[in-house]
């Protein structure tokens, strides 16, 4: 039998002349045949009956009272939620209802912005009531945040990462060309061309809640467009000391890996450099011949990356 909380329920008993009711918790009368059992547990109460001819017969009835659960407290990170759940009930209410997926179900999401007590009320199918509290603490998010400093030399792509988030305790870099770090500002030395893309996760509460920023550095990578041809396409190699040699508009950095090759009008390969002291065309052929006044053109590649064009000899 099922009782309301704080319910009563009368007990019968027959077929006896004497009665003793067991345990006593909760009895009106252990002794009448019908006391009433008012339990503020589940119990199984027993029961002993004597005729006048001294026989004896026990018997007993189990009584349970409606009463529910709504699931252990939570800590939950912001923006996150806790699946509730109401052990019994046909109805159910919760208050506040705030954060609550659908304050009539039994087992909704419980998503506040701030520490919450939340009370559910159940009704059974028999018209008793019970109510039962759950507490959602939250936990605020990390700031994922992070700028970078980029260094190009014939080595590759230095990359310095500043940290700027918040409320972050742990960290990890996908620095977008398969490698990663779980420092808090590392740096990272990039092929030409790779790892466009930079993602910083950050965590706190044991790892519990987590934040994420992924920022575009494509624009800092070796590629065609840093192969810029910033120089003058006309020289004059007539020993003067005046624009006497052709060679990219590169900085120092990369004066040791670039390669610079001049064609003639039909195809043929005059002069290649690959950087250091003879970076540069003073107008001499391979053969060590001074070229003739006119049209060349020329390749110009850095790490794979190219940029090409015409440059004109005039003396």
């Amino acid at each position: 039998s099922m009782i309301c909380e704080n319910g009563t329920l009368i007990l019968q008993a027959t077929g006896a002349d004497a009665y003793l009711w067991s345990p006593l918790v909760g009895l009106s009368d252990p002794q009448s045949a019908n006391p009433e059992a008012s339990p503020l547990s589940e119990t199984t109460y027993f029961v002993t009956g004597t005729d006048v001819n001294g026989c004896v017969n026990i018997d007993s009835v189990r009584i349970t009272i409606f009463s529910i659960t709504a699931g252990p407290d939570s800590i939950v990170c912001l923006n996150d939620s806790v699946l509730a759940f109401v052990s019994d009930g046909a109805t159910f209410s919760w208050t506040p209802t705030e954060g609550v997926s659908d304050p009539t179900l039994a087992t909704p999401y419980l998503s506040p912005n701030d520490n919450t007590i939340y009370t559910v009320t159940a009704t059974s199918a028999f018209g008793c009531e019970s109510s039962a509290e759950v507490t959602v603490d939250i936990l605020s998010l990390p700031i994922a945040d992070f700028t970078a400093e980029f260094e190009p030399s014939c080595d590759g792509i230095y990359a310095d990462f500043q940290n700027n988030s918040q409320n972050s305790e742990a960290y990890f870099w996908l620095f977008g060309d398969g490698e990663t770090s779980d420092q808090f500002e590392p740096n990272h030395t990039y092929e030409p061309g790779l790892g466009n893309n930079v993602t910083l996760y950050t965590y706190n509460n044991d790892s519990l809640c987590s934040d994420s920023v992924t920022v575009d550095f494509s624009n800092q990578w070796f590629g065609n467009d840093t192969i810029d041809i910033n120089y003058s396409t006309v020289f004059t190699p007539n020993f003067d000391g005046i624009n006497d040699c052709f060679k990219p508009g590169f900085d120092g950095r990369f004066s040791d890996c670039y390669n610079l090759k001049i064609f003639n009008r039909w195809g043929a390969l005059i002069f290649e450099s690959t950087g250091g002291q003879n970076h540069c065309w003073d107008g001499y052929t391979k053969g060590g011949k001074l070229s003739d006044a006119g049209t060349y053109f020329y390749i110009v590649s850095l790490k794979g990356y190219e940029n090409h064009g015409y440059v004109t000899v005039i003396y």
